[in-house]
């Protein structure tokens, strides 16, 4: 049986903790930065590479959140791979 003290050290929670520091962080800045985008622009006014969206508005927030959600997932996990090797 593990006790709390070397449970830290276990490799399970080591990883689950780095899960958590890359995607909790990463996922506010991407509802923060989805909710400040869009009321900016809205979806069907966008035009990338001069064509319109072929989605609905919806389609286009679930669309844009996730790839900011991506993002900030892979700044957040590669600053943390950074400071781990320090």
């Amino acid at each position: 049986m593990m006790n709390s003290n070397n449970l830290a050290h276990h490799p399970t929670y080591a990883r689950n903790a780095f899960w958590m520091r890359v995607l909790w962080p990463s996922f506010l800045v991407a509802s923060y930065t989805c909710g400040v985008f869009f009321s900016m622009f809205d979806p069907h006014e966008l035009r990338p590479f001069g064509q319109p969206l072929e989605f609905d508005r919806l389609g286009v927030y679930t669309v844009g959140f996730l790839l900011l959600w991506g993002i900030g997932a892979i700044s957040a996990g590669v600053a943390l791979l950074l400071k781990e090797k320090d």
